[in-house]
């Protein structure tokens, strides 16, 4: 299992803006989970990192849905593969 992560500022909007628990970038396109207080709230694609890091659009993989994830709320875990 792994731990949350934490959203560091990014250089540019679109850039990999997040280090994971095994150091690999978060990116627009990657596939992530977000859970809340143990249990899995969204299964995406990110869309969008906004320039501070800790806001983030996803493409809902379960509704199609755009959501809006913010990393102060949620724990983002990447999803392999």
């Amino acid at each position: 299992m792994m731990d949350s992560l934490e959203l560091k500022p990014a250089l540019a909007e679109e850039a990999p803006v997040t280090l994971t628990a095994s150091w690999l970038p978060i990116a627009v396109g990657q596939e992530i989970e977000a859970w809340y207080r143990g249990q899995l709230a969204h299964r995406g694609r990110v869309a969008r990192i906004l320039q501070s890091g800790n806001l983030f659009w996803i493409s809902d993989l379960r509704t199609g849905d755009t959501r809006l994830v913010d990393s102060d709320e949620f724990s983002i875990r990447p999803l392999s593969g």
